[in-house]
């Protein structure tokens, strides 16, 4: 979320800023750090809540591991899913990751399955980056020595979006196709931009195909250096239907695009580069690749949903 660090107009105090912080953190033993180490980061920065919120009070880590214990008939065990809607710094996933993954090892599960499925099993979200970055980290302290081996990618399943599911819009009858889209707009910028219901429902899909899409941002960008900007847009975006429209073996996503899903996928290409064009920086594909997370997660079922805030009596 924060890639503005890396936008041409700070592109070298962000670069200096980040090589200074990786030199600070790089005498600490993160690896042995307990996951709620971000905590008290988390609490100075968040902002504070407004009037209509003042009853609302982040959990403590002991309660998340009361709500998590046995006392309260909740307990999580190896088999269990865990969803947190309003994860915060990440305590409660923190905490769920950290029993499973010890009941699993136990049982005598293979690391890396045991990585699989805690990844399928332990998700959140929250609408604060801040939050969902450290949320992110205290996720990944969680899961300690299963990702400090090598290991194929793995997308960690904390997200930056709300609790309330997108509007679903049904497809203009005069497209002849009857694919749901869903629709996701931008707050202040008034933006609207389309996915199609197959890619909104996987994260796996979201992910690699939003996490292509910086180069196409980029040629658009290179290419008006010497191209027309509408020849530009025109030209990249016909190499990117190419790319959706084809088969990609050996990739998380084999099968093509249909010819709806592609369209809309343009659709929305577009408007990002046009953005990307006129603000350099990929803060819109961050958003649009997190915003369905309300979507795909209410396809399943969680054993158990649990929420980082209290509202006094």
């Amino acid at each position: 979320f924060f890639t503005w660090l890396l936008c041409p107009p700070v592109l070298d105090q962000g670069l200096a800023l980040m090589v200074t912080l990786a030199d600070s953190l790089s005498i600490y033993n993160l690896g042995g750090c307990e996951s709620n180490v971000l905590l008290d980061l988390y609490k100075r920065f968040m902002a504070a809540p407004s009037e209509d919120d003042s009853g609302i009070i982040p959990v403590p880590g002991w309660l998340a591991g009361y709500v998590l214990s046995e006392e309260t008939e909740s307990p999580v065990d190896p088999n269990h899913s865990v969803l947190d809607p309003c994860c915060g710094s990440g305590e409660f996933l923190a905490r769920a990751v950290r029993t499973i993954k010890h009941g699993l090892l136990e049982r005598g599960e293979d690391a890396f399955d045991t990585l699989l499925l805690i990844l399928d099993q332990v998700q959140g979200m929250d609408t604060q980056p801040l939050a969902v970055t450290i949320a992110r980290t205290s996720y990944l302290l969680a899961l300690g020595d299963l990702v400090q081996d090598f290991h194929p990618p793995v997308l960690l399943p904390v997200y930056l979006s709300g609790t309330s599911t997108p509007p679903m819009r049904e497809p203009n009858p005069e497209l002849g196709n009857a694919e749901p889209v869903y629709e996701f707009r931008g707050n202040e910028s008034g933006e609207v931009f389309h996915i199609p219901e197959n890619v909104a429902l996987s994260p796996v899909m979201l992910d690699w195909l939003f996490d292509r899409y910086p180069n196409y941002l980029k040629g658009a960008h290179l290419r008006t250096r010497g191209e027309d900007p509408e020849d530009a847009i025109q030209a990249v975006l016909v190499a990117l239907f190419n790319y959706l429209a084809a088969p990609k073996p050996r990739t998380p996503i084999p099968e093509p695009l249909s010819s709806f899903a592609t369209g809309v996928m343009i659709e929305t290409a577009e408007s990002l580069i046009r953005l990307y064009l006129n603000q350099p920086t990929t803060i819109w594909l961050h958003i649009l690749k997190n915003a369905p997370a309300p979507v795909h997660l209410a396809q399943r079922r969680f054993d158990l949903v649990v929420s980082r805030f209290l509202r006094n009596a």
